[in-house]
């Protein structure tokens, strides 16, 4: 584990607890919003090479997971209102209820992170940057005890047990969704000449359902560091002004 300074860990530590426990991860890996160890500065990049594990994750959840969620909701909503003739359908409607779910909360933390992705290096980044600056330049007038190191200790330590958690969290969720019939690769397999209770197809859809899963605990993690953190900035400034 990397060793960090006072201010680097009062100030990011709810991003370094991402970086030691989810990037460094051989299942999470880093994506284009990452922690730069060298700098020891917040990042966001979008070139291939260098997060090539987080595009090639997406592409395939794209491909196996999305697009076919999005074909089974749509087969049973025109089914639902009549546009074709009735025909068979292999989909409980408490698996296309859950589906619907996923797909409001996949776009509502789509619109939630899409500020910092398209505003991240040019005005979201720059600014953390510049509070760090003034959260330093104020630490040094005030004694531990005035400058609340104690506000970022705790919540430094919910920000290791989110990452603790999500870190852990796809393998219970695939097990979970596979063992359930959750997935909506399943009820595409029913078309296929293969067998769905084989070794073979079961452990398909778990590797594709932890890749999916993988990325999706990331969004949420990353969200919730992020809401930590501003919890953690305001109340430090806040603190340390008065």
């Amino acid at each position: 584990m990397s060793t960090y300074s006072t201010q680097l860990t009062e100030f990011f530590g709810v991003f370094l607890a991402y970086h030691e426990i989810m990037e460094k991860s051989c299942l999470f890996a880093k994506c284009p919003f990452h922690w730069d160890d060298k700098n020891h500065i917040l990042r966001l990049d979008h070139k291939f090479r260098q997060h090539y594990n987080f595009w090639i994750k997406n592409g395939i959840t794209l491909i196996f997971i999305f697009t076919p969620t999005s074909l089974i909701l749509l087969r049973y909503f025109v089914k639902k209102l009549g546009f074709l003739d009735p025909f068979e359908d292999n989909v409980p409607p408490i698996v296309v209820t859950l589906y619907v779910i996923a797909a409001l909360l996949v776009i509502s933390l789509s619109v939630l992170i899409m500020p910092l992705v398209v505003m991240g290096d040019k005005f979201v980044f720059g600014e953390i940057q510049y509070a760090f600056e003034v959260f330093c330049d104020l630490g040094k007038y005030l004694t531990k005890k005035e400058n609340g190191w104690k506000l970022s200790s705790n919540i430094n330590k919910i920000a290791v047990l989110v990452a603790q958690l999500y870190a852990k969290l796809p393998f219970g969720l695939t097990v979970l969704c596979v063992s359930n019939n959750i997935d909506p690769f399943y009820y595409f397999m029913h078309w296929m000449p293969v067998s769905l209770v084989s070794f073979g197809s079961i452990l398909l859809r778990s590797a594709l359902l932890l890749i999916s899963w993988t990325e999706s605990c990331r969004l949420v993690a990353l969200l919730i560091f992020f809401a930590l953190f501003v919890i953690n900035l305001l109340n430090r400034e806040t603190h340390m002004w008065i």
